[in-house]
């Protein structure tokens, strides 16, 4: 609408408009977001992962737990309790999962 027809119009549908745009900002301001894109969860050897990006999270760990970094297939790797090791060979990418109260990250 131009400025020749906004002064044309009445007060009445004037202020109809203004009390129609004000709805719609309100229904804008109210309206929820869209839902987050459900979490990947897997269930791998009696414990509970979520999907971070590449990685995989045990739901165990919290931030504050040290963790210590293992190459799959190294000697170290190969030294690990045979249920850790089993969990690392279900879940691809990188994995971050509480063995026996201790973090550790598997890549």
């Amino acid at each position: 609408m131009d400025r020749g027809e906004a002064r044309k119009m009445s007060p009445r549908q004037t202020n109809q408009l203004q009390v129609e745009s004000t709805q719609k900002e309100k229904t804008l301001r109210t309206s929820p977001a869209k839902p987050e894109p459900a979490t990947e969860t897997r269930s791998v050897g009696g414990h509970k992962f979520r999907k971070q990006g590449a990685s995989w999270i045990d739901l165990k760990f919290k931030t504050s737990m040290s963790l210590h970094t293992i190459t799959r297939g190294s000697d170290e790797f190969s030294s690990l309790d045979s249920g850790l090791r089993s969990i690392a060979s279900q879940l691809s990418g990188e994995i971050i999962v509480v063995w026996k109260n201790k973090a550790y990250r598997i890549r």
